[in-house]
């Protein structure tokens, strides 16, 4: 089964391209690809995106770790992001084939192979971290490359996952690690005061009661305060709330945002939902988007959840408020009826969300007929209503295969 893995390793590294093009040079491999390099001479430091094979995106990982130990020297490394390694950091995060224990197990090969090639020492961190102390990089990044090299040999709770108790003379220790997709959201206000920066991202990262799943900090950078931040769930805390937080936060200042910035990729459902609320679009959804469209007319099916496209004009006349001799009579169509819903694969669909349509009326998914209350009822109910017909349509297509197979005589 082929498998598809993202690795994004951040080099302590971003003023001298020849460097890092030497770092990506090295990285370069058969089913390794680069998606992004991002370098910052304020924070002196590179961010690069690979995606690969899981076999060979450890390769390229390692095979980066040390070359960066081979031209980086952090006895002489200045830059305004923390750092404690040549090779600072090194995630793993699944994408298609392989689970985030999968990539746990990347994780430990990798820090074991990087202690034995190269002698850095290797913290393990977030799903792959032996402690729950060290599931967050900012406690083992604490005190940075010179903190570390002052208490790793005596302080217990300093002592690497893969090696001796002692750093590597010039690429420090490397971070390496099993996450989810994350996000590096930083946000850039009209002052040069840093001050103001640090007291925002002290008010919105969650390890002081700020929001959850934001880290945050502050820097100059460009001569502008910069508030920078990692998102590791957009998912659960979206991005477009999180600056809604920060401009909050820096009106009690008498300060605004001047811009952001995004350091290597965003997932494209994070812009959906930031447009969704900054537009106040009614009754949003990702087929609304032209490409989403026509990556599902052109494919057969949605990009995100099934075969929808031909499905939900139908559902959405369900769905809609109107009696129930309307709503029979639409059925009775979508059974017996001729015309597109007709034609194959949009045919069986449209069979097989009848049923999750039923089951959402009864449930109660009719949206109220006050005219107050309309507009935001049919979204709920539109949204319910395509959840049941994607559902059912997994599960009949689970069913047909078991059937091809042989293995089921089509019963439920």
């Amino acid at each position: 089964m082929s498998t598809l893995v993202e690795c994004v390793p951040n080099f302590s590294e971003g003023r001298d391209q020849a460097k890092v093009d030497a770092i990506i040079d090295a990285m370069k491999m058969p089913g390794v690809y680069l998606l992004d390099r991002e370098m910052d001479s304020d924070h002196n430091r590179c961010v690069i995106t690979l995606v690969g094979e899981r076999e060979a995106i450890q390769e390229a990982a390692i095979r980066g770790v040390g070359k960066a130990a081979e031209i980086i020297d952090l006895n002489t490394h200045t830059g305004a992001h923390p750092r404690m390694g040549a090779a600072d950091v090194v995630p793993f995060i699944p994408i298609d084939g392989v689970t985030i224990e999968d990539c746990v197990a990347m994780a430990n090969h990798v820090g074991e192979q990087i202690w034995t090639r190269y002698q850095i020492p290797v913290y393990l961190y977030e799903a792959a971290a032996r402690t729950p102390e060290r599931q967050g990089l900012e406690n083992i990044r604490r005190g940075q490359f010179e903190g570390i090299r002052a208490e790793i040999a005596t302080n217990p709770a300093r002592r690497p996952d893969f090696g001796e108790p002692r750093v590597h003379p010039t690429a420090g220790a490397t971070v390496v690690g099993a996450r989810k997709f994350l996000i590096a959201y930083n946000v850039f206000l009209n002052t040069p005061d840093v001050d103001i920066a640090k007291k925002i991202a002290k008010a919105v990262r969650f390890s002081n009661g700020g929001m959850r799943f934001v880290k945050g900090a502050g820097f100059l950078v460009r001569g502008l305060a910069q508030v920078s931040m990692n998102l590791t769930d957009f998912e659960q805390t979206p991005i477009h709330r999180v600056f809604e937080m920060v401009k909050r936060e820096a009106a009690r200042y008498g300060v605004l945002p001047l811009s952001s910035e995004i350091v290597g990729l965003i997932p494209k459902k994070a812009l959906e939902q930031a447009a969704e609320w900054f537009l106040q679009v009614e009754n949003f959804d990702s087929s609304l988007i032209l490409e989403n469209r026509l990556a599902s007319v052109m494919g057969g099916k949605m990009a995100v959840g099934g075969l929808r496209a031909g499905v939900e004009p139908f559902v959405e006349q369900l769905a809609a408020p109107g009696d129930s001799r309307r709503r029979q009579r639409l059925c009775r169509s979508g059974s017996h009826g001729s015309g597109p819903g007709r034609d194959g694969r949009l045919h069986v669909a449209r069979q097989e969300s009848l049923s999750a349509v039923r089951v959402a009326t009864e449930r109660g998914h009719r949206p109220p007929h006050s005219t107050a209350r309309r507009t935001q009822g049919r979204g709920r109910c539109r949204r319910r209503v395509l959840q049941l017909c994607d559902e059912s349509l997994q599960t009949g297509q689970d069913r047909r295969r078991k059937i091809r197979r042989g293995d089921d005589r089509g019963r439920p």
